[in-house]
């Protein structure tokens, strides 16, 4: 027990060491979750036609078409946390004409709000392709791009689809690896938002 003067300055330094220890694992706290929203969590990571099989993606069958092949679909369980989800897909491809054009949606809703170019339907992009190459042969290369979109905690289907690009030929995908991650980022323009074009002109498609 304290008592006099003196007891009464300990009183108030324990309180003040009390509400200083307080407030510094305060801030750490604050700090620490943030650092956690930036965190990335890695939810899947898948691969197919790594035996000798390829994808095919048929002629006749154009992105958007009602035939497009699904390539890729996935029930995943987002952390509470997390409100972003980044889909990657990585693999080899080749065809005889155009390109691959690659579509990611989130419970039937598209990752990509707008398209590359002026060719192809919302939500589709060219990840892969010879598009001026007068429907020549491209053989095995990188097929690689990544989807960003909003999402809430739980249960969402992911889904990617994929067609030749102007639906001219067979083109195929082999060793096809997906992954799918999330974290949090404040809602705003950095949350797979769009930025202005830094030099804009229209599309040369």
């Amino acid at each position: 027990m304290f008592k006099g003067k003196f007891g009464k300055y300990a009183v108030l330094g324990v309180a003040a060491g009390a509400l200083a220890t307080f407030v510094t694992i305060s801030t750490t706290a604050r700090a620490d979750n943030k650092e956690k929203d930036r965190e990335i969590s890695r939810l899947s990571a898948q691969n197919t036609a790594i035996d000798g099989t390829a994808i095919l993606l048929p002629s006749g069958v154009d992105p958007g078409d009602a035939g497009v092949i699904t390539i890729y679909s996935n029930t995943i369980t987002i952390p509470p946390r997390d409100n972003t989800v980044y889909v990657t897909l990585s693999g080899n491809g080749l065809g005889f004409c155009d390109g691959i054009a690659v579509n990611c949606q989130v419970d039937g809703t598209n990752c990509l709000p707008g398209s590359a170019g002026t060719v192809l339907p919302t939500g589709w992009v060219v990840p892969l392709g010879d598009e001026f190459g007068s429907d020549s042969d491209f053989g095995l290369s990188g097929l690689n791009y990544t989807f960003c979109a909003p999402i809430t905690k739980g249960s969402h289907t992911i889904t990617l689809n994929a067609a030749t690009e102007f639906g001219d030929c067979n083109t195929y995908i082999e060793a096809l690896h997906v992954y799918v991650d999330s974290n949090r980022i404040a809602p705003g323009v950095d949350q797979c938002g769009t930025y202005a074009n830094p030099n804009p002109i229209a599309s040369p498609d």
